[in-house]
């Protein structure tokens, strides 16, 4: 028969490796959820020199960036240069 006191190393050992997956699941969590903000900083029309606007009103060279979802637009390099 096992005794108590390995029963109860069991269950402690058990304990710390849920509280540890815990903290591995709300890091990757919030990893992941920055990386996605950044991203979406990093390929923002505005972030990137340009602007959006609807197709007819580009005038310049179009980039590849996001405008807004939703806005029918693309976004359009900001006319940069002498007069």
């Amino acid at each position: 028969m096992k005794s108590k006191k390995s029963v109860e190393l069991t269950l402690s050992t058990m304990v710390i490796a849920a509280l540890v997956l815990g903290v591995v699941v709300v890091s990757v969590y919030f990893l992941i959820n920055s990386t996605s903000r950044f991203s979406t900083a990093v390929n923002s029309c505005w972030q990137n020199g340009g602007q959006c606007v609807s197709s007819a009103d580009c005038s310049n060279t179009r980039l590849n960036y996001d405008c807004p979802k939703n806005s029918n637009k693309i976004c359009c390099a900001n006319s940069v240069g002498f007069s």
